[in-house]
């Protein structure tokens, strides 16, 4: 079996452009970030929605 996180078909590369957003379920997802952004500022704020155990 296949790690899934490694695997390309399972994994997307956001482009950042003015405006852009992007949203996440961390219980079905795994996050990683890459500092590819210099010098630019990356901004991520965490949101938790009431009544999700």
């Amino acid at each position: 079996m296949r790690y899934q996180p490694r695997t390309p078909e399972y994994q997307v590369r956001f482009r950042w452009e003015p405006g852009s957003m992007a949203i996440w379920d961390n219980w079905a997802v795994q996050h990683y970030a890459i500092n590819d952004y210099c010098p630019n500022r990356g901004v991520m704020e965490r949101v938790a929605i009431a009544g999700n155990d």
